[in-house]
């Protein structure tokens, strides 16, 4: 099977890929360069897993399949090229909504065309704010830019795309994970024996560890799977203080936590993810705990 990742040398991109050559899959890298820690472009670590690499932004997608004879067409596209957070949007919003609005309407509107396999990034952003479980079908009120553009482009796949899989996923972290990103961030000041900044130690996140998230993600591009929306998790929700705690005590750290007591501005509260229907169509079982996790970051 030929797949091709858009976003393929970011953090989750560039995992994907590694399971899906284990598979024994052609896999080919679509990635403009913009996002993730510089030292990956420039080591062979994050283009090794590929056959082939594009150097171009996925909304060229149309002249990538003219230009590029390897590019027959491919089975499935897994799309997660977007801005990566709200930080990102709130610095320049017309290009946010280029890599990610459009970027999608291109690649859905490709594989409309073509009749190939769309598998779709979400987030757990499109909930906005809720305590609990969470589950597919509770309706979206998200409350920041990034979870009104991962909505708009939920819409956009399911008016389009013939074939095509959703998958929402919460606070994923794990080894080259992005340096901005909270768990990578703590790990960072942790061995460098500085505070951890904790916004609300009450608060709290479902972790999920990007080697579960991209379990879920092979069987969606690989099994056949009805057009769903999906949550991906580990299912349990971890008080941010809790988590700190426990970075500190996986890299034996004797960095102080220095806590608020409020969300940043745009960030909703959220809880757990219901994972019933990952279990049921991806045969999806997190196998990552925190305590574990965090040892591989």
């Amino acid at each position: 099977m030929q797949v091709a990742i858009s976003g393929g040398l970011g953090f989750i991109g560039h995992h994907i890929g590694i399971k899906l050559r284990e598979l024994g899959h052609e896999v080919i890298a679509i990635d403009n360069f913009a996002f993730g820690r510089k030292a990956w472009h420039d080591n062979r670590i994050m283009t090794e897993p590929y056959d082939h690499l594009i150097s171009l932004p996925v909304q060229n997608l149309d002249s990538i399949d003219k230009g590029y004879t390897f590019f027959n067409k491919p089975d499935v596209i897994v799309h997660l090229a977007s801005h990566p957070n709200q930080a990102a949007f709130d610095a320049d919003p017309a290009e946010a909504w280029a890599n990610s609005v459009t970027a999608t309407d291109t690649v859905a509107a490709y594989c409309a065309r073509n009749n190939v396999k769309m598998v779709y990034i979400s987030s757990s952003m499109v909930y906005g704010n809720w305590t609990g479980d969470v589950r597919e079908d509770t309706p979206l009120r998200p409350i920041n830019a990034y979870g009104r553009m991962k909505r708009y482009g939920e819409q956009i796949v399911q008016e389009m795309v013939k074939n095509y899989v959703i998958i929402r996923p919460i606070s994923v972290y794990g080894p080259r994970d992005n340096p901005h990103r909270l768990i990578a961030k703590w790990v960072d000041a942790a061995k460098l024996e500085q505070p951890l900044h904790v916004h609300d130690p009450k608060a709290t996140l479902d972790f999920t560890h990007v080697y579960d998230l991209v379990e879920a993600l092979s069987w969606a591009t690989l099994h056949p799977v009805p057009n769903e929306i999906i949550n991906v998790g580990s299912g349990t929700a971890t008080t941010l203080l809790d988590a700190a705690e426990l970075v500190l005590k996986i890299t034996r750290s004797t960095s102080e936590i220095i806590c608020g007591n409020s969300v940043p501005d745009g960030m909703p509260r959220r809880g757990a993810l219901d994972i019933r229907k990952a279990v049921q169509y991806l045969n999806y079982k997190p196998q990552w705990d925190l305590t574990h996790g965090l040892q591989t970051v």
